[in-house]
Parts: structure tokens; sequence; C-alpha cells
């Protein structure tokens, strides 16, 4: 078995790597499909209704959209395997360019924020299952739906005006105090004030994370909990667990060891889907709170009818994506090693 173990999780990690692949292709297609076969002319939103009809054919000459449907096809996805998005019609800057700017606004909410959500709902829900039919669990389960209902932007706004507005705690907008200045680096605000050695634009980027965190962090962590709880319950019913517990093995040792570690893969896969979404950017909590990450991104290229920026938005989105499942795959060989074969 020790010999079989190294290759089978090899073999395991190179088929997964081999079906990225495909679902790239694939979702790369049905989007460029989609997106030049609805009504509009992108052109004609960048130029303006005034626009006399040379200029609009002279501009669609040069943005290469008057050539066949397949030649675009063939040309965006040469391009794409050289590293090339394209360039944004309406900024006329390159796409990747665009994405880089607002990514790590997206990326310094989504990690804590998954974070705090992942600690908080696989404890309680977990605590819930072990106290089944308890007070507790009976609050925990209200409080998960009730919760859960609550639209984003309403509670961000609960939240702005609570602990904004009417104590004054924390910042409302933006991701730091306009009046500090702050040397860009790496474009995440934490990490530059700490190259910079910016104490008070670490302290002021932290407060603007506060509440965005706590916006997102609410409604993910009643997903986790509920998942977790029936998890859990389903797990302690199982005859090893009875099996455990008959031979004297301590109770903590039989819910972490045995119990928990098995809950936990399909939790990993809800983690990472969620984790995956945050980055693809959560445009309700971006114009709540003002942050200019991928979410207002891509609202913005489908207002602006901007075709290279959402399609380079989806094929990073996809990236991402397809990076994060690999890496749930990975952990779920770790966790359960029977997936492995």
């Amino acid at each position: 078995m020790a010999a079989t173990e190294p290759t089978s999780l090899r073999v395991f990690i190179i088929t997964r790597l081999f079906l990225m692949v495909p679902m790239f292709l694939t979702l790369l297609t049905i989007v460029f499909v989609i997106l030049h076969v609805v009504p509009g002319d992108p052109v004609r939103a960048l130029m303006g209704p005034r626009a006399s009809e040379e200029v609009v054919s002279r501009m669609r000459h040069e943005l290469q959209l008057d050539r066949p449907l397949y030649m675009q096809y063939i040309t965006y996805v040469a391009n794409l395997l050289r590293g090339d998005l394209g360039f944004s019609i309406w900024t006329r800057t390159p796409v990747l360019t665009n994405i880089l700017q607002v990514f790590p606004a997206t990326l310094e909410y989504s990690v804590p924020t998954i974070i705090v959500a992942a600690l908080t709902g696989v404890s309680s829900g977990s605590l819930s299952a072990l106290k089944r039919n308890s007070s507790y669990d009976m609050l925990n389960r209200i409080l998960t739906i009730a919760l859960y209902s609550l639209p984003l932007f309403w509670l961000g706004m609960i939240l702005q005006l609570s602990f904004g507005l009417g104590l004054r705690w924390l910042p409302v907008t933006g991701r730091i105090d306009p009046r500090i200045e702050l040397t860009r680096i790496t474009g995440f605000n934490l990490i530059d004030s700490i190259l910079t050695g910016n104490f008070e634009a670490f302290v002021s980027s932290i407060s603007h994370l506060i509440l965005p965190v706590i916006t997102m962090m609410v409604w993910i962590s009643c997903i986790i909990n509920r998942i977790a709880r029936t998890e859990m319950i389903t797990i302690l019913r199982q005859d090893y667990i009875a099996a455990a517990n008959a031979r004297g093995i301590p109770r903590n040792l039989v819910i972490y060891r045995h119990a928990l570690r098995n809950a936990l893969v399909p939790l990993v896969t809800m983690m990472g889907l969620i984790f995956a979404w945050l980055l693809g950017g959560t445009a309700v909590v971006e114009i709540t709170f003002s942050i200019y990450g991928m979410g207002r991104l891509f609202i913005t290229g489908i207002y602006n009818r901007d075709f290279p920026l959402i399609q380079g938005i989806v094929v990073f989105y996809s990236i991402i994506v397809a990076v994060i499942s690999l890496a749930i795959d990975l952990v779920y060989a770790y966790i359960d090693p029977r997936i492995r074969f």
C-alpha cells in the first residue's frame, strides 16, 4: 500500500489538471458566443448616438469586431495563450491591468471573510449537533435561518447606520482613510502598510475591512453552520463512532479525530466554492461599502458592453475556480485517502 499511495496521488493530481483544460475551454467558448450574439453594438455604446457611421465603422475595424465570429474566437484564444486578455473598449487599457488593479481589493476582504466564517460556522454547527434538540440547538437553528434570510445590502446598511453613523466606531465606505498617504507596492493596503512601516494606514485599512467582512461572514457562516450540523449528526450515528465510544476512546478524540474530520469533506467543497464566489467579486457588498473590486468592475463592463473586459474577467475567474477546485481535491485526498483511488 505504501508503494501505491504516492503513485495514486500523482495520478489523481494529473487527472485533475487534465480535466481543467476542457472545462476552461468550454466556459470560454460559451461566454464568447453569448457575448457576441446578444443584441447591441459596443462600439455604438462607446461612441455615442451622435457618432457618424464612418467613425463607428473605423472604430469597429480597429477593434476587429467586423471580422467573422470564428476568426475573432481564434484570435482571442491565440492571444489568451500568450497571456493577453485584450484591451478594454471603454478604458483603452489592457484588460489584465484593469483586473489586477481591483483584484487586491476583493482578495483583501475575501480571505478574512472565509476564515472567520469557516471557524464560526463549523464550531457553532458542530456544537449544535452535539447538543441536538437542546435549547442551544433550537436557538442556533432559528438564528441561522433568520440571519441567512437577510439581504446582504440591507444588513450592510444596518451595520453602517449602527456602527458607522450612529456610534461612529468604524468607517462605512472605501478601503482606507483618504487623508492617509500610502505608497502602493502590491496593491494590498495591509501588506503595503506593513512594507512601508505605515502603522496609521494599517489600522485604517483594518477598520475599513471590519464591516464588509462581518456583512459577508454572517451570511456565509449560516450556510456552513447548517451543513456542519447536518453532517455531524449523520456521522455521530455511524457504527464506527459507536464502536469508538464502546472501546473507551476519549470523547474529545472521537469527536475531533473521527467525526469532525469526516464531516469536513463536504464542508471543504462548500467553503471552496464560496471562496471562489467571493474572489469573483460580490458586487452588492462592494457597492454598499464603495469598494471598487471585481464585482463592480464586472458590472461596469456589462453596463458599457465592454466585451473584452467581460471576457477577461470571466477567464480570470474561471482560472481561479479551476485552481480552487484542484486545491479542494487535494484537501479531499488528504482528509480521506480513499478518494485517491
